[in-house]
């Protein structure tokens, strides 16, 4: 019995079960004690009813050492328990603790991640708004405040799609309903500012905002790229524009000829490109400065752009090059359009004091029989133009097959001019001039032309366009200064000794730095007197500087060089540059004295130069006279010293003595 009852009681102060015979705490002691007072109590009971059996005693001896082996190992169980128990008590507070530190990690985690999101919100260089799937606007970072300014707190609970245009709303709305798809977007629009004033751009992109898989409205990020399209825009017009006239440039031209080429192409059409040169323009640029020349093209362009229509393209596609497409047009109006472009060069171009007379020549390619592409087309109307140029002022050439002959011929001749003077191809021809009061001969013009040994005969009007445009003349100019000068030795050595020689020289040689040095050497070497020769100067020169002109003019005067304006009126035609200059002869070039008898204004303009020749006390020659009416004319004007067919076409060197042998020779 004492043994049933130790084995319940209960073992643990902390159970539950409450007994109200046996103490709990008392009862862990009688635990230990009850199974050994068991025993004692049956000795005892044995010993009391004098049982003398050996076998009762041994066996309870027994039970005794049964009971204690039994306590004995129950006890040493416990203590293993006990120790498991502390063991596994440590663990699970060691476990407990580390979860509540991870806990507490992740919980101090994710306040970081809250703030380092709200700084990357709030801070972000970049515009952010926050927006429901409806498009409400519940948050606006810093950066967004500072862009929409004022309206940013009143757009907090309104749409965003108020501070857009109205043509770029339903992109928005498209890009907003993506973005409940889970999908982001990326586009342009355009905002309003100022009360509509000025239009900003804005890229956009809008993000979802994803919880569990769920889209809860979008991150609308903004980048103001106003100044960049501003940037972009300004690149594009200067991409497709020029800069100096402000029309469109060789780009924008090439685009519009394929442009008109497709349509032509589609609705067969015809078209009309018209390229546009400016004659003599170089020198302005060369001699004035290019600040001066821009000016000169900026009103040219500006007058081509009155007479035509906003619709029809004008481009600069050169230096001095302009081009025209017109669409619709006969060939007729097509000339027509040309004589206009003509009538409007025709009043003088005013820049700093100048006054510029510029000519115009025009090639025009027709498409499709002058070209049907664009390279084609350019190069044919190019042609034209190089043909027309060779006309003369205000000349208009349409393109045909003939002219692809015209411009391989020029190329040809550029080609074998640098061996023309090697070769001994060059040589001098002199028209003489006379003094018709009296019927002598007062000197010779030295006249240049080429010899070519498989084209013939090249004219002077063929080649030095060509010797100035790649700079030959140079080399030309000084073997003309050298030729003239010995064969007018030859004829002062024959008696002729009041002869004097012309001798032509090109503005680009009198640009030249040794330019005065290489005269005089020339004259000093050849042993000719200063005074015998007669430098022709083209109007030109007034064109160069006028300190550095008038220094070189005083410089060849004072060694007793003569000097003459070659083709006075034909060119850089300003009054003021004569009475600063020392010159001694004006020539009435050949264009001024055909028309006298042919035109109402033909005699007024002789008598116009003579009159102011004299006033400046300058002698005047007459260039170009065939007939007897154009010598009276010129004679009644008091204008005697005579040059051209009427006495004498361009003769070597024998000739003009036999020419002289038939004339009075003073």
């Amino acid at each position: 019995m004492c043994i049933a009852i130790a084995a319940t009681i209960p073992k643990d102060v902390a159970s539950k079960r409450n007994y109200f015979i046996i103490n709990p705490i008392f009862g862990k002691k009688l635990l230990v004690i009850f199974p050994y007072l068991a025993v004692a109590v049956l000795i005892g009971f044995t010993l009391k009813e004098q049982t003398s059996s050996a076998t009762l005693i041994t066996g309870n001896c027994i039970a005794f050492v049964f009971v204690l082996i039994r306590h004995t190992i129950v006890r040493m169980q416990n203590k293993d328990l006990t120790e498991t128990l502390k063991v596994f008590n440590n663990q699970l507070e060691q476990t407990v603790s580390q979860r509540t530190k991870d806990l507490i990690n992740k919980s101090n985690d994710l306040v970081k991640n809250q703030e380092r999101f709200k700084s990357l919100y709030e801070y972000h260089p970049d515009p952010i708004l926050t927006i429901d799937s409806n498009g409400i606007v519940f948050n606006i970072n810093q950066s967004g405040s500072m862009l929409l300014g004022e309206d940013s707190a009143a757009l907090i609970g309104k749409e965003c799609f108020s501070i857009f245009l109205d043509e770029d709303k339903s992109e928005l709305k498209v890009a907003i309903k993506k973005g409940r798809r889970c999908s982001s977007s990326s586009l342009q629009l355009r905002v309003k500012n100022n009360n509509m004033k000025d239009i900003h751009f804005w890229y956009v992109t809008i993000v979802p905002i994803m919880i569990e898989g769920q889209a809860f409205g979008s991150y609308v990020m903004v980048k103001d790229i106003t100044k960049m399209k501003q940037q972009q825009d300004e690149i594009n017009y200067l991409a497709f524009h020029d800069t100096v006239t402000e029309i469109g440039n060789r780009t924008f031209f090439q685009q519009e000829l394929d442009r008109s080429i497709k349509h032509a192409q589609k609705s067969q059409d015809k078209f009309g490109l018209l390229y546009i040169d400016l004659n003599r323009f170089k020198t302005i640029n060369d001699t004035l400065g290019h600040s001066i020349g821009d000016r000169v093209l900026k009103e040219v362009a500006k007058r081509f752009r009155t007479c035509l229509s906003p619709t029809i393209p004008l481009a600069r596609i050169g230096g001095d090059e302009f081009a025209i497409i017109v669409h619709n047009r006969t060939e007729q109006q097509l000339l027509d359009l040309c004589e206009t472009l003509f009538s409007i060069t025709e009043e003088p171009f005013l820049v700093n004091q100048h006054s510029f007379y510029l000519t115009l020549s025009i090639g025009i390619a027709v498409y499709p029989f002058g070209g049907i592409n664009t390279t084609t087309l350019l190069q044919h109307a190019d042609i034209a133009m190089y043909s027309a140029k060779e006309k003369g002022n205000n000349a208009v050439c349409m393109y045909d097959e003939t002219l692809s002959k015209k411009i391989t011929r020029r190329l040809r001749l550029e080609q074998d001019l640098p061996n023309a003077l090697e070769n001994n191809e060059l040589f001098l021809l002199y028209q003489p001039q006379i003094d018709s009061k009296t019927g002598i001969v007062i000197g010779a013009e030295a006249l240049i032309r080429w010899q070519h040994p498989e084209l013939g005969l090249i004219s002077p009007f063929e080649f030095i366009p060509i010797a100035e445009d790649t700079s030959q003349i140079i080399s030309i100019g000084k073997w003309t200064l050298q030729e003239a000068c010995r064969q007018l030795k030859e004829w002062h050595s024959a008696g002729y000794v009041n002869l004097k020689m012309g001798i032509n020289l090109s503005a680009i040689e009198f640009e030249q730095k040794g330019f005065v040095q290489t005269i005089i050497s020339t004259i000093k070497e050849v042993g000719v007197p200063a005074n015998s020769i007669d430098l022709e100067l083209t109007e030109r020169i007034a064109m160069v500087d006028e300190k550095e002109t008038l220094s070189k003019l005083k410089a060849l005067k004072s060694y007793g060089v003569h000097l003459s304006i070659d083709d006075f009126g034909t060119g850089y035609s300003s009054l003021a540059y004569l009475p600063l200059y020392p010159i001694d002869t004006l020539k009435i070039p050949r264009e001024f004295v055909n028309r006298i008898g042919t035109s109402t204004d033909g005699n007024e303009i002789i008598q116009t130069i003579i009159s102011l020749a004299h006033t400046l006390n300058m002698k005047v020659i007459a260039e170009g006279v065939e007939t007897k009416e154009q010598l009276t004319v010129l004679q009644r004007n008091a204008c005697y010293l005579i040059q051209g067919y009427y006495y004498s076409k361009p003769v070597n060197e024998d000739e003009f003595i036999d020419f002289l042998s038939t004339m009075r020779f003073k």
